[in-house]
């Protein structure tokens, strides 16, 4: 699951709709360059927040949920049936497809830090390496990424002292 950071602001979800899957509370759509469907979502019996993917169908099976990798964005849940009254109205629902549920990671994109200017040479390697590290642990459970780009690489997460992070 790709781009979990906000490249431009949410967009409140007018009107109230039932619990996806019975546990997560669609709030805001995220709008991203990439045209995914996303929304920040509170998951009900915790109160975080966590970002839901709608997936196509077949792309479910990619996702890695059950890869755990320090610089990698956990996915929580994966669901294959989906209840299309707990989306907006708005939503395009492709047939047979089911979402993905990932911690969210605030924080500033790879993209918004090389606006800033160009990384220093050593650390940009490191953080290559880190990647492509967190990336085998993709491959090596089956699962795939599909679109890294700096947009997808929380480059300074709040409340992780190692960074970068690749959101899933």
């Amino acid at each position: 699951m790709n781009a979990f950071l906000v490249d431009k602001p949410p967009v409140p979800i007018p009107g109230s709709h039932p619990l996806l899957g019975g546990r997560y509370s669609l709030e805001r759509a995220l709008l991203s360059s990439d045209g995914a469907q996303r929304w920040m979502a509170i998951e009900a019996a915790s109160g975080r927040l966590v970002v839901v993917a709608l997936a196509e169908p077949g792309r479910l099976s990619t996702f890695g949920r059950d890869v755990t990798h320090r610089h990698l964005v956990g996915v929580i849940d994966v669901v294959k049936e989906v209840d299309p009254k707990a989306f907006p109205p708005d939503v395009r629902m492709p047939l047979g497809a089911g979402y993905a549920v990932a911690e969210h990671l605030p924080g500033k994109s790879l993209r918004t830090l090389l606006e800033a200017g160009p990384l220093h040479p050593a650390k940009a390697v490191a953080w290559t390496l880190r990647l492509a590290d967190a990336v085998q642990a993709l491959h090596t459970a089956g699962a795939v990424h599909g679109a890294i780009s700096p947009r997808s690489i929380v480059a300074e997460p709040s409340g992780r002292a190692i960074a970068p992070v690749l959101s899933q």
